[in-house]
């Protein structure tokens, strides 16, 4: 059963694999991310459109060895300072076409938003993905 708390509204944790098609989720939460991958915790996503409206929060994140693995579908965040897809410290984020050859959309609108982040060891890797980010000093692409 995935955990549900303030820092995810979804979040595989440690020996978790969590899978999801088709499907569509939202918060409203400020620092709340849609979707997390944490301490070894797997999410597969294909055709999942997430949305997220908080300040400071992402659409979907990996941290400490989680994985995730979104293919096709979206990811849109409307709030500051937000992140579409972000990987930190070992977490690896793919990112990619879904079976049909349809691209995954990461579209963000806040000021000083992120499309996609890695950060402090973490991974991104993207084929097949659209990043659009809109909003004062707002950035698609940031490795650090």
């Amino acid at each position: 059963m995935p955990s549900v708390g303030s820092a995810a509204l979804i979040e595989a944790d440690a020996g978790e694999h969590l899978t999801f098609e088709d499907e569509s989720y939202s918060t409203t939460t400020n620092g709340q991310h849609v979707m997390a991958a944490i301490k070894g915790g797997i999410i597969d996503a294909t055709g999942v459109n997430l949305t997220s409206s908080g300040t400071a929060a992402a659409g979907v994140f990996a941290d400490r060895n989680g994985t995730v693995n979104f293919s096709g579908g979206s990811v849109s965040t409307s709030g500051a300072n937000s992140v579409g897809a972000s990987a930190y410290t070992g977490g690896t984020m793919n990112i990619g076409l879904d079976p049909a050859g349809n691209p995954t959309t990461i579209h963000t609108t806040g000021d000083n938003a992120t499309g996609v982040l890695a950060a402090t060891g973490g991974t991104v890797n993207a084929t097949g993905a659209n990043v659009i980010t809109e909003g004062y000093a707002a950035l698609s692409l940031i490795h650090i």
